[in-house]
């Protein structure tokens, strides 16, 4: 029998796990021969109760652990928390909001064969994470790494031999959020780990708006930790760490730049990646009113009306969806004949409220959850979430 552990860190996030049961009972279905699962939850919001009566009917092939934390520990603690009380010969750590095919983990499976680990292919931000199978080969060399760069997107594209993974990395939990599978990718490497490629699509990194892997001051506060560990136990050459250190100061912009400078290049960025996808979503026939419709979204506020809102609203009202009024600040009146208010108090309920300013997601949300009942989206998580077909 196989047996995997799928080590998940819940920070209020709970509405997540029927989602996270539904996926592993389908892998169960799916499984060549018998697959033994072993969920282990390890709440990091000790106010938001977790409780086994309370989570879907599953059945007997999986086995479901919770863990509160009594203090947060952060992304890093939890999965060494929840790695501690392991019990499968492999090790899939996943985020709260993760998506895998029904067929992950026995196609997973087949492919680690002897190995320590297996990488497979997946999506990000609505295209491939590899296009090729050279870019694959790439997250898995080791200079790569050196360089800065993190080309794993996320634990949950790996399937790990749980005795594989360094005792360095269980021991030294990194006070920051961000870095943590990136500190694991260089341990196992420099330990000459045997990581295999498989190129199948099967996993989905959900974008939300409040990815730390997009908060460039707090990833880089954990590379910092990172290097901190790495130095203390002379991981690396003092070359390599010279080399390493150089970069990620380059890539995470910490070169005495202000950040009222940075923030409008970013903003560039984010939005040309951003139209890109919308129109390759266009050219496919899929537009933003499939994913409201795919989850039952009837009625929406859109906040901002900067140049994503105004092609949000415009193909919203063509599509037929209801937009019931525009947020901004700044503007009065109307907008295709959809009244404009100030605040949030002075709007009709809605199923959704669409945020477009996309880079100040998390400020404007904290700002709606004090005014608004109804779901907060990004518009990134509505764009970037529509083309989420994988290998099944």
């Amino acid at each position: 029998m196989d047996c995997i552990s799928v080590i998940v860190p819940v920070y209020k996030g709970k509405q997540y796990i029927p989602q996270i049961i539904g996926m592993l009972e389908e892998n169960i279905s799916a499984a060549d021969g018998n697959l033994w699962v072993e969920l282990i939850l390890v709440n990091d919001y000790a106010k938001e109760a977790l409780e086994l009566c309370n989570l879907p009917q599953h059945s007997n092939r999986l086995s479901i652990k919770i863990f509160v934390n009594a203090q947060n520990l952060g992304i890093h603690g939890s999965r060494a928390r929840g790695l501690r009380h392991a019990r499968g010969e492999y090790v899939l750590f996943l985020d709260q909001d993760d998506r895998i095919s029904r067929l992950y983990v026995r196609e997973q499976i087949r492919a680690i064969q002897k190995r320590d680990a297996v990488l497979c292919n997946g999506k990000n931000k609505g295209a491939l994470i590899y296009e090729t199978f050279e870019e694959q080969k790439k997250a898995l060399d080791m200079q790569t790494y050196l360089n800065g760069i993190n080309q794993i997107v996320s634990p949950g594209q790996v399937l790990l031999r749980k005795s594989a993974i360094p005792e360095l990395w269980t021991k030294n939990c990194l006070q920051n959020n961000g870095a943590d599978d990136y500190f694991l990718w260089i341990l196992m490497l420099k330990a000459h780990c045997r990581i295999g490629m498989n190129e199948k699509i099967l996993y989905l990194h959900t974008v939300t708006g409040e990815n730390t892997s997009d908060d460039w001051g707090q990833m880089y506060a954990s590379k910092e930790d990172m290097l901190v560990v790495l130095e203390e136990h002379k991981v690396l050459t003092t070359e390599e760490t010279g080399i390493l250190r150089e970069r990620i100061r380059v890539l995470s912009g910490d070169g005495g730049i202000p950040e009222h400078i940075r923030k409008p290049y970013r903003r560039i960025e984010l939005y040309l990646n951003l139209m890109d996808c919308w129109m390759g979503n266009l050219e496919m026939g899929k537009s933003p009113d499939r994913y409201l419709r795919t989850n039952g979204v009837k009625t929406v506020a859109v906040y901002g009306l900067g140049m994503l809102g105004k092609h949000l609203v415009r193909e919203l009202v063509q599509a037929q969806i209801e937009v019931r009024c525009i947020i901004d600040r700044k503007k009065a009146g109307t907008f295709e004949g959809i009244k404009i208010v100030r605040q949030m108090d002075e709007q009709k309920d809605v199923d959704m409220v669409i945020v477009t300013p996309v880079l100040d997601y998390r400020e404007i949300k904290r700002e709606l959850c004090e005014r608004c009942s109804a779901e907060i989206v990004s518009l990134e998580t509505i764009l970037y979430g529509m083309d989420d077909e994988l290998d099944s």
